[in-house]
């Protein structure tokens, strides 16, 4: 009689610890998933950093990109109005050379002069 009642009392304490067993794996599946999403979370906010930092930089790029563009085009209008200007000054260069050997403008001289003109002006 005696056994059966300690039995009966290891038996429902046995139920009892086996409850709050359940209840704390219960309690530390919940933290350890809160634990997991703040560690997630975490991330997310500095992937979400990073990602700003690397559209700050890709805009600040881009800027640049379109400040080298703007000088580009400045140095190419100049050198088509240098181009233009060289040509000019070894049509004039041909003109005087042709005028100081021939007297006139011999269209043979004024061909090879004006190609010298152009070939010094282009170095």
């Amino acid at each position: 009689m005696k056994l059966r009642k300690q039995n009966e009392e290891l038996s429902e304490r046995s139920s009892k610890l086996e409850e709050k067993l359940k209840i704390d794996q219960m309690k530390n599946a919940s933290l350890f998933k809160n634990a997991i999403n703040v560690r997630f979370e975490k991330e997310i906010q500095a992937l979400h950093k990073r990602e700003q930092e690397v559209k700050d930089e890709l805009f600040s790029i881009m800027n640049d990109v379109d400040t080298v563009k703007s000088k580009l085009e400045v140095l190419e209008k100049e050198r088509a109005k240098n181009e233009k200007e060289s040509k000019a000054v070894a049509k004039l260069s041909a003109s005087a050379i042709a005028t100081m050997f021939g007297g006139g403008l011999n269209s043979e001289v004024l061909k090879i002069a004006s190609k010298k003109g152009s070939r010094k002006n282009r170095n």
